[in-house]
């Protein structure tokens, strides 16, 4: 492209630029008297058009090709961190009636609703992780629909089961609701969170400090 230089001198005007290194003259056009000389360079063009009291852009039919002489190199995006919690164990989590979600599900969820962006979210404890996962379970245990609960369509709802207090032997190992329950009693943090197993372990840990 071509650039006219405004300030007009005899013989005109001589410009050296670098990185390329080239040097511009800036010299009388024979059929229009204006200053002007070839800038193929982009960063030189720029250059030059910086300077708005002293060069100004003259186009001419089909010259619209630059070199750029520093090409911009793309940086690459940085992965987003991993939130805390989604290599947890165990991998699932049942929340009641044989029902259970993936544990990366469960933190996807949770952070979701939390509001803090992912730097916030890993800069928790792990217990305040678990404390959000647990209110999680909470919810979705909230909102179980149990298939025995409705004797056919339309039925109202049974009552749930009057909490009698049973013991451990009474309440059969797969019923981890109602360890959870008796867990909460006992005050067992995130039992949620827990296997049945390990259900059974901490409420027995609650009870013998009782005694």
């Amino acid at each position: 492209m071509k650039v006219e230089c405004t300030l007009l001198r005899e013989g005109g005007t001589f410009v050296d630029l670098t990185d390329p290194d080239i040097t511009y003259h800036f010299k009388p056009d024979p059929k229009t008297g204006k200053h002007v000389s070839e800038v193929k360079d982009k960063g030189h063009l720029k250059r030059f058009l910086s300077i708005p009291e002293a060069y100004e852009l003259e186009l001419d039919d089909g010259e619209t090709d630059l070199v750029d002489s520093k090409p911009k190199t793309e940086k690459a995006e940085k992965p987003p961190a991993a939130l805390q919690g989604l290599d947890w164990e165990p991998k699932s989590v049942e929340y009641g009636n044989g029902q259970s979600v993936l544990t990366a599900d469960l933190v996807n969820q949770s952070f979701s609703v939390s509001g803090l962006t992912t730097e916030q979210w890993n800069a928790l404890t792990k217990e305040e992780v678990e404390d959000k996962l647990a209110a999680e379970l909470e919810l979705l245990a909230d909102n179980i629909t149990d298939p025995k609960a409705l004797a056919k369509e339309g039925s109202a709802p049974e009552s749930p089961p009057a909490q009698t207090g049973a013991n451990d032997d009474e309440l059969g190992a797969d019923d981890k609701g109602a360890l959870v329950v008796e867990a909460k009693k006992l005050g067992v943090k995130s039992p949620h969170l827990m296997g049945v197993p390990k259900l059974k372990e901490a409420i027995a840990a609650k009870k013998a400090l009782a005694n």
